[in-house]
């Protein structure tokens, strides 16, 4: 398969974390997605999730698939301007014909920002958001096997603040909506601990009462955390049988048609 690898998407920014590998769909209409890989808002890189990436790429998607910066970079909200700003890139049509809506794709951390990305371009430009274990909020409410996952010291990281209150965790929640949000496909292990279930439910229920169609897909995942790996490195990565074939469900959903 055809990968374009570290094409810079901010004009002007020399920010190493500024890039993102294209991988061209069949023909230049192709559905083109935003892909934004995971790790705590604060590791990892694209090519974690290259397998993700061409598993799309195999049903006829264009994928754009982005590193942003790290908290160890910036606090939010800076992961969620390079998502938008590489949003604006793609549709300005810079790497192909510009759509007039893309689609969305993270998995865990990159999975709440594609919540957030999806939530601040509303339907109007963006198709469709597809989570994968993706937390819904930053806040404690909906518990965490790993202890300092949305504790106050990870909070004062993630926003860069001593001092944080119920108006900074709001402005990392993807529950509320100022406009009408695209449609939404959740896939989440029952077996995940790390980001339990409970996120996925309250993004689903959240975008349905927002009058979006949204629906969740759930597997038996292999381990306590997210399930979506059998073996490997980064791009080398094999997705486990059971991710696999949830998110190929979920991908023929007639959801994803629209």
């Amino acid at each position: 398969m055809t990968v374009l690898r570290d094409i810079v998407y901010r004009d002007g920014d020399t920010h190493e974390r500024h890039r993102g590998d294209y991988f061209p769909g069949p023909v230049e209409t192709s559905p083109l997605w935003l892909l934004i890989h995971g790790g705590g808002w604060d590791a990892m890189s694209k090519e974690s999730l290259d397998p993700v990436a061409l598993f799309l790429q195999e049903r006829g998607a264009a994928v754009f698939s982005i590193n942003y910066r790290l908290l160890q970079h910036a606090p939010w909200p800076a992961a969620l301007e390079d998502c938008l700003a590489a949003a604006d890139f793609l549709q300005r049509g810079e790497i192909c014909s510009a759509p007039p809506r893309i689609r969305i794709a993270g998995a865990s951390a990159g999975g709440h920002l594609a919540l957030m990305t999806g939530r601040s371009l509303g339907r109007s430009r963006a198709a469709h958001v597809l989570s994968l274990a993706g937390p819904v909020a930053v806040d404690a409410s909906r518990g965490t096997s790993h202890g300092f996952l949305f504790s106050p010291s990870f909070h004062h990281r993630f926003f860069g603040l001593e001092s944080v209150t119920p108006a900074h965790l709001a402005s990392a929640s993807a529950v509320q909506h100022d406009d009408p949000p695209p449609d939404l496909t959740c896939v989440h292990s029952v077996n995940d601990r790390l980001v339990p279930l409970s996120h996925s439910l309250d993004a689903v229920a959240a975008w349905q009462r927002a009058g979006a169609v949204a629906a969740l897909h759930v597997f038996d995942g292999p381990d306590e955390d997210h399930g979506f790996w059998a073996g490997g490195h980064g791009n080398t990565r094999q997705m486990s049988q059971a991710f696999f074939l949830a998110l190929a469900k979920a991908f023929s959903s007639l959801a994803f048609s629209k």
